[in-house]
């Protein structure tokens, strides 16, 4: 994981804010999630190098009294869960690079927000086909393995009420998904092979048309508060933004 990395956006907060931030992303075409993930390799710390000291020249040098130890920094990060979810969002709105990369990049940038602002063990993106018939999986970040994944498809015709509550509810959110009225259809063919228990679904309207659902979901048992749930709101309200610019929707 990029720990390292990470601290490079750290640090430039600690220069200029949200501001310095953004530009370190500008200048590494890298976002602070994505260096979250990313191996901290020589040649990409050589890279943030250069680039934080062009920040420096930018904003200013670090403020002095930002303990700029990384193993205290690591000891002592805790922040604020709400804080912390208002920088993600933060953080993906202001990275207006997005607009040029491909959806399929967007997608992974989503959810790996989404894994790290929740902490839950798998996030995912569905959108609908043509048909309006079934959702369809656009990524999958996974936690334990660090891999993306998509494809998989779910019909509206096997889970109804699932389908139903997407078109009536604001958050889906399932304690024990397995036995939720809501959830419950998708146990024995979905949840139980992947030993999923909890799961918090946001429906994504784009145009006052439903076209598909984020999903986070966890394999231990998950009691979700409404900071949790106003935050994959606003970050399926988020994605809206984008699919907007995206020709195809």
């Amino acid at each position: 994981m990029g720990h390292a990395l990470y601290y490079y956006f750290v640090k430039a907060g600690s220069v200029g804010g949200s501001p310095a931030r953004t530009r370190l992303s500008f200048l590494t075409d890298i976002s602070s999630i994505e260096a979250s993930f990313l191996p901290d390799t020589q040649e990409s710390i050589n890279k943030f190098d250069s680039a934080f000291e062009r920040i420096k020249f930018e904003f200013g040098e670090e403020n002095q009294t930002q303990n700029s130890s990384y193993s205290n920094w690591t000891e002592t990060k805790s922040l604020d869960k709400l804080r912390a979810f208002i920088s993600l969002q933060t953080d993906i709105l202001s990275q207006r690079h997005l607009y040029n990369k491909s959806e399929e990049f967007v997608y992974k940038r989503f959810t790996e927000v989404l894994i790290k602002g929740l902490q839950v063990d798998r996030a995912s993106i569905w959108l609908y086909n043509n048909e309006k018939t079934s959702i369809v999986c656009q990524d999958l970040f996974i936690k334990e393995s660090g891999k993306h994944e998509k494809s998989a498809e779910i019909q509206e015709r096997l889970f109804p009420q699932y389908f139903k509550a997407l078109k009536k509810e604001k958050t889906i959110a399932a304690v024990d998904a397995r036995i939720d009225i809501r959830t419950r259809e998708m146990a024995d063919v979905y949840m139980k092979p992947l030993r999923i228990v909890s799961m918090l679904d946001v429906p994504i309207w784009v145009n006052q048309q439903l076209v598909g659902v984020i999903c986070n979901e966890c394999t231990t048992k998950r009691e979700w508060n409404s900071d949790e749930e106003d935050f994959v709101y606003l970050m399926s309200n988020s994605l809206a933004f984008f699919l907007e610019s995206f020709p195809n929707q």
